[in-house]
């Protein structure tokens, strides 16, 4: 329900459709995942209507019907009532997930990628044409994507590296704290997940920190000393832990007789 209510939300965005395309890609995904994105696709067809129609702030179906009755409150029409009650009743038909036998037959290997899901089926043949430059990779050869345009490449930690270059650049940073929150994320659940996590970050920054855009030598002559030393923590911190860590193992008062 989580990537159903992900492409929801952005299908629904307040921006212009014709410049708003939402790309799916198939990464080694669940069959049932297909299935689910298929029936997020078809009540699209009334959750999108009725934002634009009431105004809703709250574009994410699973947030909107559990939020609260903020935006309720807002309107008490009885057209309204019925429309909210008719699109609740859709959105808990959509969160029913049948066996995954069953949706494995209800559709085979049929694997769609539409690049925009506002657009109809009339238009496949140049949907699928433009789904297999996306999925060759080869759309981003000779651009200035990854390097120049967009998250930087080579690297796990690619929001840091980013956020390293722009603010060598000149740009700068500023603290947003919106009464309506702006982002619905999820965080590791287990300690083999944050485990992993953890180690996927430290290797990423530290990889960073040796690179050519160590902060302690790319960064000085391009922003603030202090900036430099905070992107410095950042990339060394784990390593820091690290040596720590083999301090605190090695210590007499720690090493049984």
């Amino acid at each position: 329900m989580e990537v159903m209510n992900t492409v929801l939300s952005a299908m629904s965005l307040d921006y212009p459709a014709e410049k708003l395309h939402v790309c799916l890609s198939d990464d080694g995904g669940a069959a049932i995942t297909l299935h689910g994105m298929r029936e997020a696709w078809k009540f699209a067809r009334w959750w999108l209507p009725f934002c634009s129609r009431y105004g809703i702030k709250t574009r994410c179906p699973n947030a909107y019907f559990s939020g609260g009755e903020d935006e309720y409150n807002h309107h008490k029409s009885t057209q309204f009532i019925a429309d909210r009650e008719k699109i609740q009743e859709e959105y808990e038909n959509l969160k029913q997930v049948r066996d995954f036998k069953e949706v494995k037959n209800s559709f085979g290997l049929d694997y769609q990628l539409p690049r925009s899901m506002r657009k109809g089926a009339d238009d496949y043949p140049s949907l699928l044409e433009d789904t297999k430059v996306l999925a060759s990779c080869k759309h981003e050869d000779d651009s200035k994507w990854g390097d120049k345009v967009g998250f930087m490449y080579n690297t796990v930690v690619e929001d840091f590296l980013t956020g390293l270059k722009l603010h060598c650049k000149g740009w700068k940073s500023v603290y947003l704290s919106p009464a309506r929150p702006q982002v619905l994320a999820t965080s590791p659940t287990n300690l083999n997940d944050l485990l992993i996590q953890n180690t996927r970050w430290s290797s990423g920054l530290l990889g960073v920190g040796i690179s050519k855009y160590c902060p302690l030598i790319y960064g000085p002559s391009r922003m603030s000393f202090h900036q430099s030393l905070c992107y410095a923590e950042c990339a060394f911190f784990s390593s820091f832990l690290l040596l720590v860590s083999v301090l605190f193992c090695n210590h007499p008062s720690t090493v049984s007789t």
